[in-house]
């Protein structure tokens, strides 16, 4: 019984002690701090608060409010006072409420110790009349399979939402979406960091998005928008090699499309020398097409009403090109439909001229990867 006593008696003890300990830490505790510490970056016409808490010595000090360091708001009818105390009166905890700030009331705001205790804080505040909403970057290139982010920032404290568009269509406010439509998320929209990431780029991921920031002032909805465009190298699609039945005097047709942005321009060049062709050429027997099918997708279309002379294999060029990049692409075309050697009177068989078009193809593809 005598033990449990003593043992009662030493825990009091040591509660006590460190009830003491925490109060005398109080007490030699000098400090003045203004929360949120970071300041105010908020809407004008709105109620805000500053709060200002002080210790001096350990006891609770006296503490005015000032405004740029000289202009003092005690008593000004726009501004409201409140002080109060914590549980030991060893902190002074002051609240400056703002009823209705304009936009001048901007400033540095100081909370300062006076009488014998010295100490200032002071934080910046800034009162908006419109939020403002600026792109981290407003120009990127992508570069094919890499992951490139997105971001816009709004200041001014403003609550909203912040909507992605890409060449004017509607893209979402948060997920993954899947723009080009082949069941594959291209893009990733996260709310928290304001960010649209482009998760496996390529080039028609290219475009001019809009980033538009969705907001309710005063009763009001209203918005505003910030533009990036995001730019890509040429990619270059068309047929490696056309079949032609030269025989038959059908006109011959070779498509090449260029994707990228800025859109790529599109043009045509013939046989070793790469001699540049258009409408016209070839004593007009060439006409050129170039149909844009979308903000990053270029189509030309180029058809040769009749190919001069006999021959079995020639080539054509088509090259995409923008501020980016330029890229070219060798398009194969095989007479299936004449003699193989110009002149010759007798026509070789199909088994034979297919056999020359595999050898050729396949001779064409080593070339192309010992590049």
């Amino acid at each position: 019984m005598r033990f449990s006593s003593y043992a009662s008696l030493f825990i009091f003890l040591q509660v006590l002690f460190q009830r003491f300990s925490d109060i005398t830490a109080i007490f030699r505790h000098t400090y003045v701090e203004i929360i949120p510490t970071e300041g105010l970056s908020v809407p004008a016409y709105q109620r805000h608060i500053l709060t200002c808490k002080a210790s001096y010595l350990g006891e609770a000090p006296d503490v005015e409010w000032f405004r740029d360091n000289n202009i003092n708001l005690e008593g000004d009818p726009r501004f409201g006072i409140e002080v109060s105390f914590n549980q030991y009166e060893t902190v002074v905890i002051s609240r400056l409420t703002f009823y209705n700030p304009l936009p001048m009331d901007s400033g540095m705001y100081q909370c300062s110790m006076v009488s014998s205790a010295v100490g200032t804080a002071e934080v910046p505040v800034k009162f908006w009349t419109a939020p403002v909403l600026t792109p981290v970057a407003t120009h990127i290139t992508v570069t094919s399979g890499n992951q490139h982010t997105l971001q816009c920032q709004v200041q001014g404290g403003f609550e909203g939402r912040l909507l992605w568009l890409k060449d004017n269509h509607y893209i979402g406010a948060e997920g993954s979406f899947d723009i080009d439509g082949d069941r594959i998320p291209d893009v990733r929209i996260t709310p928290q960091s304001r960010t649209l990431s482009i998760i496996n780029a390529k080039a028609t991921d290219a475009g001019v998005y809009t980033c538009r920031f969705r907001y309710n002032y005063g009763n009001q909805w209203k918005s505003l928008a910030s533009t990036i465009y995001v730019t890509a190298g040429v990619e270059l699609s068309s047929d490696s090699y056309i079949l032609w039945q030269g025989n038959q005097a059908t006109p011959l047709n070779v498509k090449c499309t260029g994707t990228g942005y800025p859109l790529p321009s599109v043009s045509w060049s013939f046989g070793e020398t790469k001699k540049g062709l258009r409408t016209g050429s070839w004593s007009g027997d060439i006409s050129i097409y170039d149909y844009q099918i979308s903000a990053v997708h270029m189509q030309s279309t180029m058809t040769i009403a009749r190919m001069p002379g006999f021959f079995n294999i020639t080539k054509f060029y088509c090259k995409g090109e923008n501020s980016i990049s330029v890229k070219s692409n060798t398009i194969m075309v095989v007479n299936v439909g004449t003699t193989l050697i110009p002149g010759a009177a007798p026509r070789v068989s199909h088994p034979n001229i297919l056999l020359l078009v595999a050898v050729t193809i396949a001779s064409e593809l080593v070339r192309r990867n010992a590049r």
